[in-house]
C-alpha cells in the first residue's frame, strides 16, 4: 500500500513537470501559429501561457521559458494592435532575455539569437526615443534615450564590445536638460568631453550649466577647451566675453589679448576676439580697428565682416529710435541724425555685402541687408533680398 503511495506522488510530481513544460510548447505554438497565420488571438494566448511558465517553481529557472517569454512580448511590441495585451511589452522582453542569458550562461544554446534580439530592441529604443523627440516630448525620450545605453552597457558586457554611443549620450544630456535634471546632463557633457568629442553644442550646453549654477570658473575652462577647437565660433566667444564680464575681467582679458598679439601679430583670430572683448567693453571704435587689422590679414573673414558691418548698423539702430522719438518741430535735429545714420548704415554695406559673399545664405546679414536697402532708398534690392529671406524661411 505504501509502495503504491508513493507511485502515485511521484506520477503526480512528474505530471506537474510535464504540465509546466506543456505550458512552454503551448506558447511556442500559439507563437507560431500567430507568426505563420497572423491569428491575432494566439499572441495573447502565448503570453498566457507563458506568463504562467514563467511564475511557476518547476519552469521559471529553466533558460528556455524566458527565451520564449522574451519572443513573445517582443512580437506584442513590434504588433501596434497588440500593444493592449502588454504597454511595456519591450521592457519585458528585454529583462526576459536578460534571464535567459543567465540561466543559459553554461549551454549558451540561445547565445547568439538573444544577442541579435537585444541589438533589435536597443535600435527599437532608439527610435522611439527619436519619436518623442521629434513632438518634444522629453521625457519619454529621456526615458528611451535611458534604456538605449543600459542596453549598451549590459552588450558590452555580454559580447566584449567596446564602441560607446556617443550621440545618445548627448541626447540623453539634452532632453535631461529639457526635463529639469541638469546634474544628470553635466555628468554626461564631462563625459563627453573626456572622450574627446568634437560636437560643438556639447561645450557650450555644459559651460551654460555651470554658468547658471554660477560656477563661472569650470564655464570658463569648459569654453575655453571649446575654444581651442571652434576659435572662430561667435557663441563660445560672446559666452566667454559675458563671464569675463560678470567676473570684473574683461580689461583683463584685454590685456591678455593684446599681450598675445604682441607674440603672434600675424594671428587673425586674435584680433577677432580681441574686437569682439573691446565691443563688449563698450569701445567701438576700439572694436572696429581690431576688426581691420584682422581683415588685412585675412580678408575673407566672415564673421569679422559681419561683426564690423554690425558696428556700424547697431550705431545706426540707435539712431533711428532717437529719431523716432522726435516731434515734429524738431525736424533739423532729425536731418542731423539722419545723416549720420545714414552714414552708418552706408559704412556698413560693403561688409555685410562682402559677408554675403562668402556665405550667400546667411540669415543675419540678409536681414540687415534688407534693412539697410530699404532705409537708403534702395528698394529693388530690398526686395530681392526680401523674396530670398522668405524662400529661406519656407
Amino acid at each position: 500500500m505504501r509502495s503504491a503511495a508513493i507511485f502515485f506522488f511521484l506520477l503526480c510530481l512528474a505530471s506537474i513537470s510535464f504540465g509546466q513544460k506543456s505550458k512552454i510548447a503551448s506558447a511556442n505554438n500559439y507563437l507560431t501559429f500567430f507568426l505563420k497565420d497572423n491569428d491575432k488571438e494566439a499572441l495573447g494566448k502565448a503570453k498566457e501561457a507563458i506568463d504562467l511558465a514563467a511564475a511557476h517553481d518547476k519552469s521559471k529557472n529553466m533558460a528556455k521559458t524566458w527565451y520564449y517569454r522574451g519572443m513573445i512580448y517582443q512580437n506584442i511590441y513590434d504588433n501596434k494592435d497588440q500593444h493592449h495585451l502588454a504597454p511595456d511589452a519591450l521592457t519585458i522582453a528585454f529583462e526576459s532575455f536578460q534571464k535567459t542569458l543567465f540561466l543559459d550562461e553554461a549551454k549558451k544554446e540561445y547565445h547568439s539569437d538573444v544577442i541579435r534580439r537585444l541589438k533589435y530592441i536597443k535600435d527599437a529604443y532608439y527610435n522611439e526615443a527619436a519619436i518623442h523627440l521629434k513632438k518634444e516630448a522629453f521625457q519619454p525620450a529621456f526615458d528611451n534615450f535611458s534604456m538605449v545605453l543600459t542596453l549598451s552597457d549590459y552588450l558590452k558586457k555580454i559580447t566584449g564590445e567596446t564602441v560607446t554611443d556617443t550621440l545618445v549620450m548627448s541626447y540623453k544630456a539634452y532632453t535631461a536638460e529639457k526635463i529639469g535634471k541638469p546634474d544628470i546632463a553635466k555628468v554626461l557633457y564631462a563625459q563627453l568631453i573626456g572622450m574627446g568629442t568634437r560636437s560643438l553644442p556639447v561645450f557650450q550646453s555644459l559651460a551654460r550649466i555651470y554658468s547658471d549654477e554660477n560656477d563661472l570658473d569650470n564655464a570658463l575652462e569648459v569654453l575655453q577647451k571649446g575654444r581651442t577647437l571652434y576659435p572662430r565660433d561667435n557663441g563660445l566667444i560672446i559666452d566667454e566675453l559675458n563671464i569675463f564680464l560678470r567676473q570684473g575681467r574683461l580689461q583683463e582679458l584685454i590685456e591678455k589679448l593684446e599681450k598675445a598679439i604682441e607674440l603672434d601679430p600675424h594671428n587673425p583670430d586674435l584680433y577677432y576676439v580681441l574686437g569682439t572683448a573691446f565691443d563688449s567693453n563698450g569701445e567701438p571704435r576700439k572694436a572696429s580697428g581690431a576688426y581691420e587689422k584682422a581683415l588685412m590679414i585675412n580678408p575673407d573673414y566672415f564673421e569679422v565682416l559681419y561683426n564690423q558691418g554690425a558696428l556700424y548698423y547697431n550705431q545706426a539702430i540707435e539712431l533711428n529710435k532717437q529719431m523716432n522719438e522726435l516731434s515734429a518741430k524738431q525736424m533739423d535735429v532729425y536731418a542731423e541724425l539722419k545723416a549720420k545714420r545714414d552714414g552708418h548704415y552706408q559704412s556698413a554695406l560693403p561688409y555685410f555685402e562682402r559677408a554675403l559673399a562668402l556665405n550667400e545664405n546667411d540669415i543675419n546679414s540678409l536681414t540687415a541687408l534688407k534693412e539697410i536697402y530699404a532705409r537708403t532708398d534702395q528698394l529693388e534690392k530690398s526686395n530681392i533680398i526680401k523674396k530670398r529671406l522668405e524662400s529661406l524661411k519656407k
